[in-house]
């Protein structure tokens, strides 16, 4: 039974992508961003200057995405058909390359929380990389196991050698983490060819430093490229942002070392719809998987060790961050190993019948942690779906009437108002956290107008930034219209877009050089991450 339970998981996998491609959810903040920079710009801009808005992303998938929105259009699927493909390609690679190395009964413990994981769901219909980074890092690992096969009687074709290296090769500008990938696999294949034994020894060494090479030139000028594509403010505000993904290794403090457990359990559960102790319990299995393939097969283990070793490295030399979603690309092995964990465990029950029943409970485990994870949180995921709020606007709003559009809302609204521009004059508003009077000072040129339109998104509630400022409104005048749409994230979390209609006409304008009274919110303080990234170049 467990044999036959594989492609049903994958084509249920597929099918829920499917649906939250078709359900053609609203872009939300981060993927209007990205974008307004795919559709705004020409191809060569797109690809030789830095992107704005303190964007960054792989120059393959750039060109890809902007191919893609010249030849059907610019709007959600056609942006997002890049990252659907990719996401049905990942799961149809991982099951290939848990047939090369697991028990056929292992396998649905890896396909499941891979194809059931709501995230994995939300990011195939997301104008995002993150997709892609997953596919590649499988279709790389999968080249790396043929190529890894030294102790083969027969030759690699030329045809393989030259599919390998050129699959290395062209990763690397279209995932920026297949750098780190390409780097650890590269490492396992030239120790695996220093262990190499028979006739081919030389032959086989030879085939693997050229495999090697092509992905070391190749890797070294899309690193440059990419380098060059991210502004000075935009890698401040990264490493800003992604600061706790930076392995604190010190030898100063020996609990650092613990670090990589601990966040290697809180990638899989964040990334899996996990709770963190079983995510904790994979990165355990992975870790006697990891013991278990040295045993039987150690450049296999290599080949699916060294990425995450070299992952770990650039974390420590804050290089790249080790966290979420930027690390998703390490989940399949990492799912790979905890499987292989768990038949390692399996095989070391000495009962009659006793591997079969382990190997049966871990896999009705892992479908029903998976099935609770996509029970809370079953797509259609509306990440913020604006598009609602902006029809409504559109219908009931005049020529006359001025909008402001807080920074929050401003990438979607942009997008979409590019597409079927709004009769309303919209004023965008600045990212101010931590200064309540700037935002009030915005409001206040509204002074005197009838009709004033507030659109809302993409808020950090711990900084009551719209409380605040829907207060000062009351205070001035009257509220006479308001909409709410309601969306759900993939964690299950309620989203909201906010559209409120108000009647400023009885309070005069202000003199704007008068000094204000009005206390600072309790946003006054604000942790680096949060802070407002700086404007895009």
């Amino acid at each position: 039974m467990l044999t036959r339970l594989a492609p049903t998981l994958v084509a249920a996998g597929i099918a829920l992508r499917l649906w939250q491609f078709f359900a053609r959810s609203a872009l939300w903040t981060d993927e209007a961003t990205i974008a307004n920079n795919i559709v705004d710009r020409s191809l060569k801009e797109l690809i030789t200057a830095p992107l704005g808005h303190n964007q960054a992303a792989p120059v393959g998938f750039l060109f890809i995405e902007k191919l893609a929105a010249m030849t059907l259009g610019p709007n959600e699927l056609a942006l997002r058909a890049y990252p659907l493909l990719s996401s049905i390609l990942a799961l149809v690679l991982l099951w290939r390359v848990a047939k090369r190395l697991l028990p056929a009964p292992s396998i649905p413990i890896v396909l499941a929380p891979f194809a059931f994981a709501p995230l994995l769901i939300f990011h195939a219909a997301e104008v995002k990389q993150y997709s892609s980074d997953v596919a590649i890092s499988i279709a790389l690992l999968l080249v790396a196991l043929e190529a890894s096969d030294v102790d083969a009687i027969e030759p690699l074709p030329t045809w393989r050698i030259a599919l390998a290296a050129a699959t290395g090769a062209l990763a690397v500008w279209l995932s920026q983490p297949a750098v780190l990938v390409v780097a650890g696999l590269g490492v396992a294949l030239a120790i695996g060819a220093l262990g190499a034994r028979g006739q081919r020894r030389a032959r086989q060494r030879t085939e693997l430093a050229f495999i090697v090479g092509v992905w070391a030139v190749s890797a070294l000028a899309a690193t440059i490229v990419s380098l060059h594509h991210l502004t000075p403010n935009a890698h401040r505000f990264m490493s800003t942002f992604w600061s706790d993904g930076f392995w604190p290794l010190s030898l100063r403090h020996p609990s650092s070392v613990a670090w990589p457990v601990a966040h290697t359990a809180l990638l899989l559960g964040s990334q899996l719809g996990l709770p963190t102790s079983i995510g904790l319990a994979c990165a355990l299995l992975a870790a006697v998987g990891i013991v278990a393939t040295w045993r039987s097969a150690w450049r296999t283990s290599l080949v699916l060790v060294m990425p995450l070793v070299i992952a770990l490295g650039a974390s420590a030399a804050a290089l790249y961050p080790f966290a979420e979603r930027l690390a998703l690309f390490l989940v399949p092995s990492l799912l790979l190993l905890a499987a292989i964990g768990v038949a390692e465990i399996a095989a070391s029950v000495r009962l009659k019948s006793g591997a079969s029943v382990v190997m049966a409970m871990a896999t009705i485990f892992v479908l029903v942690v998976e099935a609770q994870a996509l029970y809370a949180a079953p797509p259609v995921y509306r990440r913020e779906e604006i598009t609602p709020a902006i029809a409504y606007l559109r219908r009931a709003s005049r020529a006359p009437d001025a909008s402001y559009i807080y920074y929050g809302a401003e990438p979607a609204y942009a997008f979409y108002n590019a597409r079927d521009a709004l009769p309303a004059r919209a004023t965008m508003g600045g990212c101010h956290r931590g200064d309540s009077n700037a935002y009030l000072a915005e409001l206040d040129r509204f002074r005197g107008r009838s009709r004033v339109w507030l659109l809302f998104a993409h808020e950090l509630p711990r900084l009551h930034e719209r409380e605040m400022m829907l207060t000062h409104l009351d205070s001035l005048g009257t509220k006479r219209d308001s909409m709410t749409v309601k969306g759900r994230d993939a964690s299950g979390n309620a989203t909201y877009v906010r559209l409120y209609l108000y009647d400023l006409a009885a309070s005069p304008p202000i003199d704007s050089t008068v000094a204000r009274a009005t206390p600072d919110s309790p946003s006054g303080m604000i942790e680096p991450r949060l802070q407002c990234s700086p404007p895009g170049e």
